[in-house]
């Protein structure tokens, strides 16, 4: 409009109140930068949409108002997932608001089919020192998550049972959670189908000791091969949690059921011999 003090032209020239300005290094801003209608972002600061953070001394604020679509959108020519409902088919990663009235961070990862199938979203840590060996409330990780709730201007405890994390898995055509971990540090796995009853579960409990000892050559009723089958483990050796869970739950239901019927038939034969001790008795009896 002629009143800018600095205006980009379409021929990629730079005019800076009024002149024409050649630049031959990169562009340095020495106060803050307010983009659209942010105002009041002092040096070291940019400002998108409002004043920056009252808790930002150098960086961003974005500000998208009412807004709960992506607040951050990263995008490569290399990618094309095809996930258009999700996000643009370049983009590779996002972050928005988890929910659009009450907030939260939703960060999303896509990656497309050309490559390992693995990493849509991979959080990495490096430590520059040997790891924290502790195993008591004190104890730190390379990785950590915290867990909170918010009371007043602060944060609290979580209420008893309170759900840390869950993992969840779309299936059934929705997502489904099938993994829990509590503020107790208890943990709740899907458990959903029901024990081994095909199986002797306490033989086969032992037998994969036997085989996790590497005593495969040892006559086992089942055999690695047979706890893959099972889901009791995978090829490689790794034990699943949810298959041991089921297994040993199996075996210890399996017992009290022997140890049940074991009961009734120790009752049964008492009462054959108290039967029989009567009729002793009368034929001692008769013979006196």
């Amino acid at each position: 409009t002629g009143n800018e003090r600095i205006q980009f032209n379409a021929a990629g020239t730079v005019q800076v109140l009024g002149a024409d300005v050649t630049m031959d290094s990169d562009l340095t801003v020495s106060g803050g930068v307010n983009v659209g209608t942010a105002t009041g972002a002092a040096t070291n600061q940019v400002a998108i949409g409002a004043p920056p953070s009252s808790l930002l001394t150098i960086g961003m604020t974005i500000n998208q108002a009412g807004n709960d679509d992506e607040i951050l959108a990263f995008q490569s020519s290399d990618v094309a997932h095809g996930g258009t409902d999700i996000a643009d088919t370049d983009t590779y990663g996002t972050i928005q608001k988890a929910g659009g009235v009450a907030g939260g961070l939703k960060i999303t990862g896509l990656r497309d089919a050309d490559g390992p199938n693995r990493q849509a979203l991979l959080l990495a840590g490096f430590l520059g020192e040997n790891a924290d060996t502790t195993k008591s409330a004190t104890g730190t990780a390379i990785i950590e998550m915290d867990a909170a709730q918010i009371s007043g201007t602060g944060d609290a405890d979580l209420v008893a049972n309170g759900n840390i994390v869950a993992i969840r898995a779309h299936r059934d055509g929705g997502f489904a959670t099938i993994w829990i971990l509590d503020e107790d540090g208890d943990v709740y796995i899907d458990g959903t189908q029901n024990t081994y009853d095909k199986y002797d579960d306490a033989v086969m409990a032992w037998d994969a000791t036997r085989v996790l000892a590497d005593r495969g050559a040892e006559i086992l009723r089942y055999n690695k091969k047979s706890l893959v089958r099972a889901g009791v483990m995978s090829p490689a050796g790794w034990i699943s949690q949810r298959g041991t869970t089921k297994l040993l739950m199996g075996a210890v239901g399996q017992l009290w059921q022997q140890d049940q019927r074991a009961d009734a038939e120790r009752e049964a034969i008492r009462a054959e011999i108290l039967v029989l001790q009567k009729r002793l008795n009368s034929i001692e009896g008769r013979d006196q």
